[in-house]
């Protein structure tokens, strides 16, 4: 990475996302911002009512998702949206994206081509759990 790079780093799952900026090997990462979506967490009875899915004109059919499914596409629109909001901005010029399986399949399709362009570095793997040091000696195995 350049020294002229404004690197972004998020590392997320469901229930919570951590944006980093990446400010190089000696000096590590600086936590930028933090998110909680403990709803996700939270019994379906909880969430929601006992609706079982939607027909539409034409005979399509909705399928019924989870209350946490729904709850967690929610959370990662926010995300995709901050990360749009950042690039429009010009926060940053690359991103890592490191996010557990299931979460990283439902936040990556909702990146702007733009974003895509500039997502560097993608780990299917959960760091959200990582003490700092342990979080920042992975990182700087993956800008090498």
């Amino acid at each position: 990475m350049n020294k002229t790079d404004q690197v972004w780093i998020m590392v997320a799952n469901a229930s919570e996302a951590k944006l980093f900026l990446y400010l190089g090997r000696i000096s590590g990462i600086k936590a930028l911002k933090d998110w909680n979506n403990p709803s996700v967490r939270q019994s379906s009875h909880s969430l929601v009512s006992d609706a079982q899915g939607k027909f539409y004109m034409g005979g399509n059919f909705e399928p019924h998702k989870s209350p946490q499914r729904i709850e967690m596409e929610h959370f990662a629109r926010k995300l995709a949206e901050y990360l749009e909001d950042g690039r429009i901005r010009n926060n940053y010029t690359k991103l890592v994206l490191c996010a557990s399986p299931t979460f990283l399949g439902e936040i990556s399709h909702l990146f702007s081509s733009h974003v895509k362009e500039r997502l560097k570095v993608v780990v299917n793997k959960d760091y959200t759990r990582l003490a700092m040091r342990d979080l920042t000696r992975h990182l700087n195995e993956l800008m090498i």
